[in-house]
Protein backbone atom coordinates (compact mmCIF):
# COMPACT_ATOMS: atom_id res chain seq x y z
CA UNK A 1 0.00 0.00 0.00
CA UNK A 2 1.00 3.37 -1.10
CA UNK A 3 1.64 6.32 1.28
CA UNK A 4 -0.66 8.29 -0.25
CA UNK A 5 -3.64 5.71 -0.25
CA UNK A 6 -2.67 5.12 3.84
CA UNK A 7 -3.04 8.74 4.42
CA UNK A 8 -6.37 8.47 2.78
CA UNK A 9 -7.50 5.48 4.92
CA UNK A 10 -6.18 7.40 7.90
CA UNK A 11 -8.67 10.16 7.52
CA UNK A 12 -11.57 8.12 8.52
CA UNK A 13 -9.44 6.06 10.95
CA UNK A 14 -8.47 9.27 12.99
CA UNK A 15 -11.37 11.27 12.08
CA UNK A 16 -14.03 8.74 13.38
CA UNK A 17 -13.40 6.35 16.32
CA UNK A 18 -14.18 3.38 13.61
CA UNK A 19 -14.59 3.22 10.36
CA UNK A 20 -17.22 1.50 8.29
CA UNK A 21 -16.20 0.20 4.72
CA UNK A 22 -15.96 -3.33 2.89
CA UNK A 23 -17.41 -6.36 4.22
CA UNK A 24 -15.74 -8.94 6.71
CA UNK A 25 -16.80 -11.62 8.63
CA UNK A 26 -16.61 -11.81 12.27
CA UNK A 27 -15.09 -15.54 13.29
CA UNK A 28 -16.11 -15.07 17.28
CA UNK A 29 -18.06 -11.65 18.34
CA UNK A 30 -16.75 -11.29 21.80
CA UNK A 31 -16.34 -14.52 22.93
CA UNK A 32 -16.41 -15.80 26.36
CA UNK A 33 -19.10 -15.63 29.08
CA UNK A 34 -21.98 -14.08 29.08
CA UNK A 35 -23.26 -11.64 30.47
CA UNK A 36 -20.04 -9.60 30.73
CA UNK A 37 -16.56 -9.37 32.74
CA UNK A 38 -17.19 -6.27 35.00
CA UNK A 39 -14.52 -4.23 36.59
CA UNK A 40 -11.49 -3.54 34.41
CA UNK A 41 -7.89 -4.30 34.68
CA UNK A 42 -5.22 -1.95 34.09
CA UNK A 43 -4.28 -3.81 30.78
CA UNK A 44 -7.80 -2.77 29.40
CA UNK A 45 -6.89 1.01 29.88
CA UNK A 46 -3.64 1.80 28.75
CA UNK A 47 -1.84 2.00 25.53
CA UNK A 48 -1.02 -1.05 23.60
CA UNK A 49 1.02 0.40 20.64
CA UNK A 50 1.52 -2.33 17.56
CA UNK A 51 3.40 -2.27 14.87
CA UNK A 52 0.69 -3.42 12.54
CA UNK A 53 -0.05 -1.54 9.16
CA UNK A 54 -3.70 -1.58 10.42
CA UNK A 55 -3.01 -0.73 14.27
CA UNK A 56 -5.49 1.77 15.59
CA UNK A 57 -6.25 2.73 19.05
CA UNK A 58 -8.67 5.51 20.72
CA UNK A 59 -10.01 6.78 24.66
CA UNK A 60 -13.51 8.42 23.77
CA UNK A 61 -15.73 10.60 26.38
CA UNK A 62 -18.75 12.37 26.19
CA UNK A 63 -21.36 14.09 28.65
CA UNK A 64 -24.75 15.86 28.78
CA UNK A 65 -23.92 18.42 31.38
CA UNK A 66 -26.27 19.76 34.25
CA UNK A 67 -27.13 22.81 31.89
CA UNK A 68 -27.91 20.91 28.52
CA UNK A 69 -24.52 20.88 27.30
CA UNK A 70 -23.18 18.38 25.51
CA UNK A 71 -18.81 17.86 25.30
CA UNK A 72 -17.72 14.81 22.95
CA UNK A 73 -13.67 13.93 23.18
CA UNK A 74 -11.73 11.38 21.24
CA UNK A 75 -8.24 10.75 21.21
CA UNK A 76 -6.73 8.80 18.81
CA UNK A 77 -3.58 7.24 17.97
CA UNK A 78 -3.25 5.04 14.23
CA UNK A 79 -0.45 3.75 11.90
CA UNK A 80 -2.15 4.91 9.02
CA UNK A 81 -1.18 7.88 6.95
CA UNK A 82 2.55 9.66 6.42
CA UNK A 83 4.78 7.57 8.72
CA UNK A 84 3.16 5.63 11.72
CA UNK A 85 2.26 6.31 15.22
CA UNK A 86 -0.03 9.51 14.63
CA UNK A 87 -1.98 11.31 17.31
CA UNK A 88 -5.15 12.83 16.75
CA UNK A 89 -7.55 14.80 19.13
CA UNK A 90 -11.13 15.67 18.45
CA UNK A 91 -13.41 18.13 20.70
CA UNK A 92 -16.74 18.81 20.27
CA UNK A 93 -18.76 21.25 22.46
CA UNK A 94 -22.73 21.79 21.30
CA UNK A 95 -24.18 24.99 23.39
CA UNK A 96 -27.65 24.42 25.07
CA UNK A 97 -28.63 26.61 22.42
CA UNK A 98 -27.57 24.28 19.55
CA UNK A 99 -24.19 25.78 18.69
CA UNK A 100 -21.43 23.31 17.48
CA UNK A 101 -17.84 23.99 18.09
CA UNK A 102 -15.22 21.87 16.97
CA UNK A 103 -11.80 21.75 16.93
CA UNK A 104 -8.97 18.80 15.76
CA UNK A 105 -5.30 18.68 16.07
CA UNK A 106 -2.78 15.78 14.76
CA UNK A 107 0.16 14.76 16.57
CA UNK A 108 3.47 13.50 14.55
CA UNK A 109 4.77 10.23 16.97
CA UNK A 110 7.81 11.88 17.89
CA UNK A 111 5.51 14.15 19.71
CA UNK A 112 3.85 11.75 21.98
CA UNK A 113 5.32 10.43 24.87
CA UNK A 114 3.62 7.65 26.84
CA UNK A 115 4.69 5.32 29.63
CA UNK A 116 3.87 1.43 28.89
CA UNK A 117 2.59 -0.11 32.68
CA UNK A 118 0.28 3.19 33.19
CA UNK A 119 -2.54 5.22 31.59
CA UNK A 120 -0.12 8.29 30.88
CA UNK A 121 0.05 9.84 26.88
CA UNK A 122 1.05 13.25 26.56
CA UNK A 123 0.64 14.30 22.72
CA UNK A 124 2.98 17.01 21.72
CA UNK A 125 2.75 19.22 25.80
CA UNK A 126 -0.77 20.37 24.98
CA UNK A 127 -3.14 17.14 25.26
CA UNK A 128 -3.12 15.13 27.63
CA UNK A 129 -4.78 11.71 29.44
CA UNK A 130 -4.10 10.16 32.59
CA UNK A 131 -5.28 7.91 35.13
CA UNK A 132 -6.67 4.17 36.41
CA UNK A 133 -9.73 2.22 36.63
CA UNK A 134 -10.83 4.63 39.31
CA UNK A 135 -10.63 7.95 37.65
CA UNK A 136 -9.66 9.77 34.09
CA UNK A 137 -8.15 13.24 33.33
CA UNK A 138 -8.27 14.74 30.40
CA UNK A 139 -6.49 17.77 29.58
CA UNK A 140 -6.35 20.07 26.04
CA UNK A 141 -5.16 23.16 25.23
CA UNK A 142 -6.46 23.97 21.62
CA UNK A 143 -6.83 27.15 19.92
CA UNK A 144 -10.85 27.04 19.97
CA UNK A 145 -11.24 24.09 22.65
CA UNK A 146 -9.50 23.87 25.57
CA UNK A 147 -10.66 21.73 28.94
CA UNK A 148 -9.47 19.91 32.18
CA UNK A 149 -11.78 17.54 32.94
CA UNK A 150 -12.01 14.43 35.48
CA UNK A 151 -13.87 11.48 34.64
CA UNK A 152 -14.97 9.01 37.74
CA UNK A 153 -17.05 5.86 37.53
CA UNK A 154 -20.39 5.70 39.09
CA UNK A 155 -20.89 2.25 37.57
CA UNK A 156 -17.05 0.25 37.11
CA UNK A 157 -15.95 -0.90 33.62
CA UNK A 158 -16.96 -3.86 31.65
CA UNK A 159 -16.18 -5.41 29.08
CA UNK A 160 -17.85 -7.85 26.93
CA UNK A 161 -16.20 -12.26 27.09
CA UNK A 162 -12.50 -11.26 26.98
CA UNK A 163 -12.94 -8.22 24.65
CA UNK A 164 -12.01 -9.38 21.43
CA UNK A 165 -13.72 -9.80 18.81
CA UNK A 166 -11.74 -11.88 15.83
CA UNK A 167 -12.11 -11.83 12.41
CA UNK A 168 -9.80 -14.97 11.17
CA UNK A 169 -9.15 -18.40 12.28
CA UNK A 170 -5.96 -17.59 13.88
CA UNK A 171 -6.99 -15.47 15.86
CA UNK A 172 -4.34 -12.49 14.87
CA UNK A 173 -6.84 -9.87 13.31
CA UNK A 174 -9.03 -8.39 15.78
CA UNK A 175 -11.08 -5.58 17.16
CA UNK A 176 -11.01 -4.73 21.13
CA UNK A 177 -13.48 -2.83 23.34
CA UNK A 178 -13.42 -2.09 27.02
CA UNK A 179 -15.96 0.64 28.41
CA UNK A 180 -14.03 2.48 30.30
CA UNK A 181 -17.69 3.20 32.28
CA UNK A 182 -21.20 3.21 31.22
CA UNK A 183 -22.22 5.89 33.59
CA UNK A 184 -19.85 8.46 35.63
CA UNK A 185 -19.25 11.66 36.45
CA UNK A 186 -17.44 14.50 34.17
CA UNK A 187 -16.69 17.91 35.88
CA UNK A 188 -14.07 20.48 35.43
CA UNK A 189 -13.64 23.45 33.06
CA UNK A 190 -14.25 23.93 29.13
CA UNK A 191 -12.77 27.09 28.03
CA UNK A 192 -14.81 27.70 24.16
CA UNK A 193 -13.15 30.78 22.16
CA UNK A 194 -11.41 32.00 25.21
CA UNK A 195 -14.96 31.72 27.47
CA UNK A 196 -13.79 29.89 30.67
CA UNK A 197 -16.60 27.01 32.14
CA UNK A 198 -17.47 25.46 34.67
CA UNK A 199 -18.69 21.73 33.90
CA UNK A 200 -20.61 19.00 35.41
CA UNK A 201 -22.47 16.38 34.09
CA UNK A 202 -22.91 12.32 33.49
CA UNK A 203 -20.64 10.60 31.14
CA UNK A 204 -19.53 7.68 29.44
CA UNK A 205 -16.05 6.56 27.92
CA UNK A 206 -14.74 3.74 26.20
CA UNK A 207 -11.74 2.42 25.17
CA UNK A 208 -11.13 0.31 21.69
CA UNK A 209 -8.11 -0.94 19.70
CA UNK A 210 -7.50 -3.18 16.93
CA UNK A 211 -5.11 -4.18 14.27
CA UNK A 212 -8.35 -5.11 11.64
CA UNK A 213 -8.55 -3.07 8.73
CA UNK A 214 -11.07 -0.42 10.17
CA UNK A 215 -12.63 -0.20 7.14
CA UNK A 216 -13.79 -3.41 6.86
CA UNK A 217 -15.67 -3.71 9.82
CA UNK A 218 -18.85 -2.31 9.27
CA UNK A 219 -21.69 0.18 6.74
CA UNK A 220 -22.86 1.77 9.39
CA UNK A 221 -22.91 1.94 13.22
CA UNK A 222 -25.27 2.95 15.70
CA UNK A 223 -24.47 4.25 19.26
CA UNK A 224 -26.99 4.96 21.96
CA UNK A 225 -25.75 6.47 25.64
CA UNK A 226 -28.77 7.41 28.03
CA UNK A 227 -27.29 8.43 31.74
CA UNK A 228 -29.64 10.95 32.88
CA UNK A 229 -31.38 9.94 36.60
CA UNK A 230 -30.66 6.63 39.00
CA UNK A 231 -30.32 4.44 36.11
CA UNK A 232 -28.44 4.25 32.52
CA UNK A 233 -28.85 2.56 29.07
CA UNK A 234 -25.85 1.88 26.34
CA UNK A 235 -25.84 0.54 23.44
CA UNK A 236 -23.29 0.03 20.43
CA UNK A 237 -23.50 -1.87 17.44
CA UNK A 238 -21.28 -2.09 13.99
CA UNK A 239 -23.17 -3.42 11.04
CA UNK A 240 -23.00 -4.47 7.53
CA UNK A 241 -25.66 -6.56 5.55
CA UNK A 242 -23.55 -10.17 6.68
CA UNK A 243 -23.08 -9.51 10.34
CA UNK A 244 -23.26 -7.05 13.62
CA UNK A 245 -21.35 -6.58 16.56
CA UNK A 246 -24.01 -5.40 19.40
CA UNK A 247 -23.80 -4.19 22.64
CA UNK A 248 -26.33 -3.34 25.53
CA UNK A 249 -25.60 -2.67 29.03
CA UNK A 250 -28.21 -1.74 31.47
CA UNK A 251 -27.54 -0.31 34.75
CA UNK A 252 -29.68 0.88 37.55
CA UNK A 253 -27.66 2.72 40.78
CA UNK A 254 -24.19 2.32 40.93
CA UNK A 255 -24.73 -1.52 39.59
CA UNK A 256 -25.03 -3.28 35.79
CA UNK A 257 -28.32 -5.14 35.60
CA UNK A 258 -27.74 -6.12 31.64
CA UNK A 259 -24.85 -6.60 29.65
CA UNK A 260 -25.16 -8.93 26.48
CA UNK A 261 -23.87 -9.18 22.81
CA UNK A 262 -27.07 -11.22 22.21
CA UNK A 263 -29.64 -8.47 20.82
CA UNK A 264 -30.79 -8.28 17.23
CA UNK A 265 -32.29 -4.58 15.74
CA UNK A 266 -34.50 -3.60 13.54
CA UNK A 267 -34.44 -0.22 11.81
CA UNK A 268 -37.65 1.82 11.00
CA UNK A 269 -38.94 5.48 10.17
CA UNK A 270 -36.11 6.54 8.34
CA UNK A 271 -35.66 9.34 6.32
CA UNK A 272 -33.10 10.49 3.70
CA UNK A 273 -29.95 12.50 4.12
CA UNK A 274 -30.45 15.83 2.21
CA UNK A 275 -27.67 15.60 0.72
CA UNK A 276 -27.07 11.43 -0.23
CA UNK A 277 -30.43 10.65 -0.44
CA UNK A 278 -29.60 6.77 -0.68
CA UNK A 279 -28.59 7.52 3.09
CA UNK A 280 -31.46 6.68 5.26
CA UNK A 281 -31.39 7.24 8.99
CA UNK A 282 -33.74 5.52 11.03
CA UNK A 283 -36.24 7.34 13.09
CA UNK A 284 -36.49 4.08 15.46
CA UNK A 285 -34.69 1.17 16.38
CA UNK A 286 -36.18 -1.87 18.06
CA UNK A 287 -33.92 -4.29 20.15
CA UNK A 288 -35.03 -7.60 21.26
CA UNK A 289 -33.16 -10.19 23.00
CA UNK A 290 -31.82 -13.62 21.31
CA UNK A 291 -34.22 -16.79 22.23
CA UNK A 292 -32.38 -18.44 25.38
CA UNK A 293 -30.85 -15.60 26.83
CA UNK A 294 -31.98 -12.88 29.20
CA UNK A 295 -35.40 -11.53 28.00
CA UNK A 296 -34.83 -7.64 26.54
CA UNK A 297 -36.76 -5.45 24.54
CA UNK A 298 -36.49 -2.03 24.01
CA UNK A 299 -36.78 1.08 21.83
CA UNK A 300 -34.72 4.18 20.91
CA UNK A 301 -36.20 6.79 19.33
CA UNK A 302 -34.50 9.45 17.51
CA UNK A 303 -35.84 12.80 18.31
CA UNK A 304 -33.79 16.31 17.54
CA UNK A 305 -31.01 16.03 15.08
CA UNK A 306 -27.85 18.60 16.83
CA UNK A 307 -25.32 17.83 14.38
CA UNK A 308 -24.29 16.49 10.61
CA UNK A 309 -20.63 15.80 10.20
CA UNK A 310 -18.78 15.20 7.06
CA UNK A 311 -15.15 14.42 8.11
CA UNK A 312 -13.98 14.61 5.24
CA UNK A 313 -14.09 18.05 4.58
CA UNK A 314 -10.79 19.24 5.20
CA UNK A 315 -8.56 17.56 2.86
CA UNK A 316 -8.30 18.46 -0.69
CA UNK A 317 -10.66 17.71 -4.02
CA UNK A 318 -8.21 14.64 -4.65
CA UNK A 319 -8.00 13.06 -1.33
CA UNK A 320 -11.77 13.41 -0.91
CA UNK A 321 -12.31 12.22 -4.25
CA UNK A 322 -9.66 9.20 -3.87
CA UNK A 323 -11.63 8.45 -0.04
CA UNK A 324 -15.07 8.30 -1.52
CA UNK A 325 -14.13 6.28 -4.74
CA UNK A 326 -11.73 3.23 -2.10
CA UNK A 327 -12.70 3.62 0.95
CA UNK A 328 -15.53 5.41 2.23
CA UNK A 329 -18.27 8.46 1.95
CA UNK A 330 -18.72 8.86 5.91
CA UNK A 331 -21.52 11.06 7.75
CA UNK A 332 -21.94 11.11 11.74
CA UNK A 333 -25.35 12.24 12.94
CA UNK A 334 -26.05 13.00 16.10
CA UNK A 335 -29.22 13.12 17.30
CA UNK A 336 -31.17 13.64 20.91
CA UNK A 337 -33.41 10.78 22.06
CA UNK A 338 -35.32 8.84 24.23
CA UNK A 339 -35.34 4.94 25.47
CA UNK A 340 -37.39 2.52 26.80
CA UNK A 341 -36.06 -0.85 27.91
CA UNK A 342 -38.16 -3.93 29.31
CA UNK A 343 -36.14 -6.54 31.27
CA UNK A 344 -37.26 -9.74 32.41
CA UNK A 345 -40.12 -10.51 30.26
CA UNK A 346 -42.99 -11.72 32.53
CA UNK A 347 -46.17 -10.06 34.20
CA UNK A 348 -43.61 -7.95 35.76
CA UNK A 349 -40.72 -6.90 33.74
CA UNK A 350 -38.64 -4.29 34.72
CA UNK A 351 -38.63 -0.72 33.17
CA UNK A 352 -35.39 1.20 32.40
CA UNK A 353 -36.24 4.27 30.72
CA UNK A 354 -34.96 7.98 29.80
CA UNK A 355 -33.27 10.21 27.77
CA UNK A 356 -30.09 9.79 25.60
CA UNK A 357 -27.85 10.53 22.29
CA UNK A 358 -27.85 8.57 19.50
CA UNK A 359 -24.92 8.79 16.93
CA UNK A 360 -25.05 6.94 13.44
CA UNK A 361 -22.16 7.27 11.12
CA UNK A 362 -23.48 6.03 7.36
CA UNK A 363 -20.01 4.64 5.78
CA UNK A 364 -21.88 3.61 1.96
CA UNK A 365 -24.77 2.01 0.70
CA UNK A 366 -24.13 -0.57 -2.03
Amino acid sequence: MTQAFKLILSTVVLSATVLYGAHAMAIQVFPGKEPATLGLKNDDIILHRMSDEFYAEAWYFMSRMQDGSEIFIHYGISNAGFGSFTGAIEATFIDKDGTVHFEKTTVKKDKIKYKEDVLDIDFAGDHKISGDVNRFHIVSDGDKISFDLTVTPIVPGLKFGDGSTWFDDNKKEFYNLAILTPKGHMEGTVKIKGEKREIKGYAYADHSWQNFPAHKMADRLFSMRGFDGDSSASFLIFATKKFSIPTLVLTEGKSVILATTAIDIVESKHTADEKIKKYQIPGEIRIKSREGTQPVEGTITFGKRTMRQDPITEFGFLERTAIKMFVAKPILYRHDNTYEFQLGGGDAPKTIKGEGIVETMILRVE
